[in-house]
């Protein structure tokens, strides 16, 4: 088995939260400055209408990328937030039940199970051998001795 080191604080996923909620408002800025700059009056002039045209498409298309950017933002701060809450709720729920395995025992944190244990050691019960499998299911198969078999690559 391989051994897991995984930790997560909960603090930073609560500060990212904190962070992509002030990004959030932040597009707000960014919509009424692209408002304010990217307006341009109508001409008459035909060479300055194909300008004016681009200018409003780039300006339609940031409106949809503003509106998507903020949803995008607060939803992920709310989904760190969750997050975060669920790792809490996960921790603090396994701190409850090994506190109460000690309590089942009788054991302190610090002290030996085997000292409070009714059979200090554990013990493997000796087969009785007379298992009979049900009506049409085989016996199995007597596993295989190590080192055995003779075969080759």
């Amino acid at each position: 088995m391989q051994d897991v080191n995984f930790q997560v604080t909960t603090d930073a996923l609560r500060t990212g939260n904190t962070r992509l909620q002030g990004l959030s408002s932040d597009v707000d800025q960014a919509d009424s400055y692209a408002s304010s700059y990217l307006h341009v009056e109508r001409s008459s002039s035909g060479i300055f209408q194909n300008a004016v045209s681009v200018n409003d498409n780039a300006r339609q298309a940031l409106d949809g990328l503003f509106a998507d950017l903020k949803k995008v933002l607060h939803e992920s701060g709310l989904e760190l937030k969750a997050a975060a809450k669920l790792y809490d709720d996960t921790d603090h729920g396994v701190l409850v039940r090994m506190d109460q395995g000690y309590e089942q025992v009788k054991v302190a944190p610090g002290d030996s199970y085997a000292g409070n244990a009714s059979t200090p050691e554990d013990e493997v019960p000796e087969d009785p051998g007379d298992y009979e499998p049900p009506e049409g299911i085989p016996d199995p198969e007597p596993a295989a001795t190590p080192g055995g078999g003779g075969s080759s690559w």
